[in-house]
């Protein structure tokens, strides 16, 4: 099977490919389906950083993993998904995060040239955006973010937004890829219950 490479400063795959299936696409080597421990030790992915505090179920553990220059040229960190049980730490869910310090024009300016190339993979797959949300966490409610979504047949999805945050919350603006097994979407959009 033929893997495409999603990367953001450059995408490398044919202009052929029409993606099907989003094991197709790889962020960093890494697709949905895979084990973590294939790229991570498994005392790395045990402390890791993990949301289990702020979602309602524990259907899918989620991680983040900040990542050393020498890890990638690209991104900052990965948000992964996983089920809680699973032994062998299988991807349901990938997140791809690309800091910004300069300008969140620069983000967006990326964020659309990542969607003109996948809008030429994905002619049968549903698109939504852009949606101008405020970050829930920011009570203020300054902070933003711009979001694309690729709907596959499958039901899979591909998620591309650019965070805008306000001074008050002191994080960078970036720019996130996302990559979700049917079954991580659905518990996304239903609130993680």
């Amino acid at each position: 099977m033929m893997k495409t490479l999603l990367t953001i400063l450059v995408l490398l795959f044919s202009s052929s490919v029409l993606a099907e299936d989003i094991s197709d696409f790889e962020i960093e080597g890494m697709s949905i389906g895979d084990s973590l421990l294939d790229y991570f030790s498994e005392s790395r992915i045990k402390n890791a950083l993990n949301y289990d505090d702020q979602t309602p179920s524990m259907k899918f553990r989620i991680i983040e993993i900040y990542l050393e220059s020498s890890e990638s040229d690209l991104y900052s960190t990965f948000q992964l998904f996983y089920k809680p049980e699973d032994k062998y730490f299988i991807l349901f869910g990938i997140i791809g995060t690309v800091i910004f310090k300069n300008s969140i024009n620069s983000c967006y300016k990326k964020q659309n040239e990542v969607i003109e190339e996948l809008s030429s993979m994905f002619r049968k797959a549903t698109l939504e955006g852009p949606l101008d949300k405020k970050h829930s966490r920011d009570k203020s409610l300054k902070s933003t973010y711009k979001i694309y979504r690729f709907t596959l047949l499958s039901g899979e999805s591909v998620d591309v937004a650019c965070y805008d945050f306000s001074k008050k919350m002191q994080y960078p603006d970036n720019l996130k890829i996302g990559l979700y097994s049917k079954e991580v979407k659905n518990w996304i959009d239903n609130g993680y219950n």
